[in-house]
């Protein structure tokens, strides 16, 4: 239903630009029945105005085209270990076997609850009833405003065959890749869990690959090799003579 509503709106806006074009031929005609240079002009100059905003329009959709297949690609899962990409961060040092596969910049996402103002509240009144006598009325107590606040550290965020780490002056963490049980974007970035711990990390346009990453290197390289299965032999049956 959509793709046939989709062509009778593609022949609809064909027509209605053949229609246009030939109303233009015919009015360039006319005009030079009559010698109206003038007009021809700006017959011409709209002309190559349209043409060249069809061409930049055009342009666009190509362009637009080119980047949105260019995310899909890098957004796409990793199928084998060939496809990780291999980085130099000279702040690292690796273990023996350790390779860095990611180094970018990268933000640390912390919510608290702080007391954001204050409500309420009075020092009371003093009225004097006679001499001596004076009778005073008890102040409120102020009631406190709490609200979540996000605070952002930034550093920056490394991750290797063996490691999870976030590098920065303040609230850095690293922790063993085996050990990672969630990786999921969110709209504030990469939402990485580790047993009873998360964190949330704003990493631009990169918390789709980065994501795939981790889910490839603990599934795959990481994981935990299965137990061989015991083989019973079964004993040997006695024939009888």
């Amino acid at each position: 239903m959509k793709k046939k509503k989709h062509g009778i709106l593609r022949t609809i806006g064909t027509a209605f630009w053949i229609l246009c074009i030939l109303t233009s031929i015919l009015g360039l005609l006319n005009m030079i029945e009559k010698k109206d240079f003038s007009a021809i002009n700006v017959w011409l100059i709209y002309v190559f105005i349209s043409i060249f905003g069809y061409w930049l329009k055009r342009r666009q959709k190509e362009k637009d085209a080119a980047e949105e297949a260019s995310i899909q690609i890098a957004n796409a899962p990793f199928q084998s270990i060939s496809q990780l990409p291999t980085v130099v961060e000279p702040s690292l040092i690796l273990s023996n076997g350790e390779i860095c596969h990611c180094s970018i910049p990268a933000q640390r996402l912390i919510q608290k609850e702080k007391v954001t103002g204050y409500t309420g509240g009075g020092a009371g009144v003093s009225v004097r009833i006679a001499k001596g006598i004076t009778y005073r009325t008890g102040g409120s107590a102020r009631t406190a405003i709490r609200e979540k606040v996000t605070d952002t550290y930034s550093g920056k965020f490394i991750l290797t065959n063996k490691r999870v780490i976030f590098q920065a002056f303040e609230h850095s963490f690293e922790k063993k890749q085996a050990s990672v049980t969630s990786a999921a974007t969110t709209d504030d970035g990469l939402f990485l869990q580790f047993g009873s711990q998360s964190y949330i990390l704003a990493l631009e346009d990169n918390a789709v690959r980065v994501s795939n990453m981790i889910t490839f290197l603990v599934n795959h390289v990481n994981a935990p090799e299965p137990e061989p299965v015991p083989v019973i032999e079964e004993a040997p049956v006695d024939s009888e003579e």
